[in-house]
């Protein structure tokens, strides 16, 4: 097995060094001159904690304009006895231990906003 450059203890030491300072991967491989898949690798197999990740940047810009804007519309409906009637979203909107409540806005059995939550798309093949 090949372990390059990258696996001398002075590496492992900027490696451990940054990564417990909070730099990320790009960072680390600018300065060690590799890629930051060298240092993912370097990472595991130095058995560093794990980081967790959100999702920011790109991510977070496509998984929000996939989501349309909630609409404004009338306050949730009241517990179970005053269920919607036909037309109203029959979301549910209530916290655990709360009375049932449903969204209400226009659109059955979900309005457009909760419908792009629970509904995945299926891609259609060319």
């Amino acid at each position: 097995m090949n372990v390059g450059v990258f696996h001398t203890e002075g590496t492992r030491q900027i490696v451990k060094a940054m990564w417990t300072n909070g730099a990320s991967q790009r960072e680390i491989g600018r300065v060690i001159g590799g890629t930051k898949h060298v240092v993912a690798g370097l990472v595991k197999r130095m058995g560093l904690p794990a980081r967790r990740t959100t999702a920011s940047g790109w991510a977070a810009r496509k998984i929000a304009k996939a989501l349309p804007e909630p609409t404004p519309g009338p306050a949730p409906i009241g517990p179970i006895d005053d269920f919607p009637g036909a037309g109203a979203c029959r979301f549910p909107v209530n916290a655990d231990g709360e009375p049932f409540q449903c969204c209400g806005h226009e659109g059955e059995p979900w309005c457009e906003f909760h419908r792009a939550i629970v509904f995945i798309p299926r891609k259609v093949a060319a």
